[in-house]
C-alpha cells in the first residue's frame, strides 16, 4: 500500500527516496516459544519516489501458488513459504544466488517449502533492562538486514523469483501474546508504528449519561444508558528506556489502533486518556521502568433501552 503523507516535523532530506522508517526503528517482538507470529506495523519511504509504504509483517508461514512473491522481515523473524505447483510435481529445486538465511527445507511433490531467517546466532538477551557488558548485543541482530532479490530454481530452470526486504531492529523482546495488547499508531514523523506490549491491565466500561426512573414500588431502575465505552486500565514493568520513549508518541497520536485476532489487522480504535501517561524519571532504576495508561475503545457499546 503507498500513501502520500503527512507530517507533525519536517522530512529529512537524507530520509526522503530512501528505505528508511518514518518513526522509530521498529522494536522486533517474538513469543516465548522463538514464533513470528506477532504484528509489527511500520511504515518507510520508498526508494523511487517519495511515497510512504505501510509494511506489515508477522506470519509464521504462507502458502500460495504464486512463485512471485515480496518478503518482509524485521530483524529475527522468520517466514516459511508452501509453495504449490499449479499442475504436476516440482523437480530439483535450489535458490539462487544462496544466502544463509534463505534455505530449502524440503520439496514434496507438488509443494515446495523455502524459509527466510533473518535471526542470527545470539548469545546474549538484548535487553537492556538487565544490561551486562559479557552478552548484551555483541552478535550482531542486523547483520542480514537489506534487500535482495533471490530466484527460484527448477532443473536449473528460473520458475520465480522473492524480493526480500530485512529491515533493522533496535532490540529484540520475547512476550507471551496471551498478556499482550498490540498498538499501532500514527506518528510525529507521518508513518505508523506499532508496540506489541505485554503488561497487566483491568477492562471496564465508562458511562457518560445516565438515565432513571422509579417504579410504582419505589424501586429505581436504569432506562437509558448513553455513550457506553470499554475502558483499560494498564501497568508495563521492566521496561528499557527506548521501549518507553517509543510507547510515549502513542500518547500524542491523533489515531491509534488495537490488532484484531479475528481480522489479523489493526483496526480496532481506541483513545488514549493522555492525561493518565506515566513513565520514567531520571531517578529511576533498571528494573524500575514502568508505564502506566488508561485508554478506551473508540467505538460506542450498544446498549437496551426500556
Amino acid at each position: 500500500m503507498k500513501y502520500s503523507y503527512y507530517s507533525a516535523t519536517t522530512i529529512p532530506q537524507n530520509i526522503v527516496g530512501q528505505q528508511i522508517p518514518l518513526g522509530n526503528i521498529p522494536i522486533s517482538f517474538i513469543n516465548e516459544n522463538g514464533a513470528s507470529d506477532i504484528p509489527i506495523l511500520f511504515s518507510v519511504v520508498e526508494a523511487t519516489e517519495s511515497a510512504i509504504q505501510n509494511v506489515i509483517t508477522g506470519v509464521n508461514s504462507v502458502t500460495t501458488t504464486s512463485t512471485e512473491n515480496t518478503v518482509f522481515l524485521v530483524a529475527s523473524q522468520k517466514v516459511t513459504y508452501n509453495i504449490i505447483k499449479s499442475s504436476g510435481t516440482w523437480g530439483s529445486m535450489s535458490l539462487s544466488p544462496t544466502y544463509a538465511f534463505a534455505s530449502i527445507l524440503s520439496t514434496d511433490g507438488d509443494t515446495v517449502t523455502i524459509q527466510f531467517d533473518a535471526s542470527v546466532a545470539l548469545s546474549g538477551d538484548y535487553s537492556s533492562i538487565d544490561y551486562d557488558d559479557q552478552d548484551y548485543l555483541t552478535s550482531g541482530i542486523n547483520g542480514f538486514v537489506g534487500s535482495y532479490e533471490i530466484d527460484l530454481l527448477e532443473d536449473s530452470t528460473d520458475v520465480g523469483t522473492f524480493n526480500v526486504e530485512i529491515f533493522p531492529t533496535v532490540q529484540i523482546r520475547k512476550i507471551c501474546p496471551e498478556n499482550t495488547l498490540n498498538f499501532a499508531w500514527l506518528n510525529r514523523s507521518g508513518g505508523w508504528s506499532s508496540f506489541a506490549l505485554e503488561c497487566k491491565y483491568v477492562k471496564g466500561f465508562s458511562i457518560g449519561k445516565q438515565k432513571t426512573y422509579k417504579t410504582a414500588s419505589d424501586v429505581i431502575r436504569n432506562s437509558q444508558l448513553d455513550e457506553v465505552y470499554q475502558t483499560y486500565s494498564l501497568i508495563a514493568e521492566g521496561l528499557t528506556t527506548f521501549e518507553l520513549d517509543l510507547l510515549s508518541s502513542l500518547r500524542t497520536s491523533i489515531q491509534a489502533y488495537l490488532y484484531n485476532e479475528d481480522s489479523l489487522y489493526f483496526d480496532i480504535p481506541i483513545l488514549i486518556d493522555a492525561r493518565s501517561f506515566e513513565t520514567y524519571g531520571n531517578r529511576q532504576r533498571q528494573p524500575d521502568r514502568n508505564m502506566s495508561f488508561n485508554f478506551r475503545i473508540a467505538t460506542q457499546e450498544v446498549i437496551q433501552t426500556q
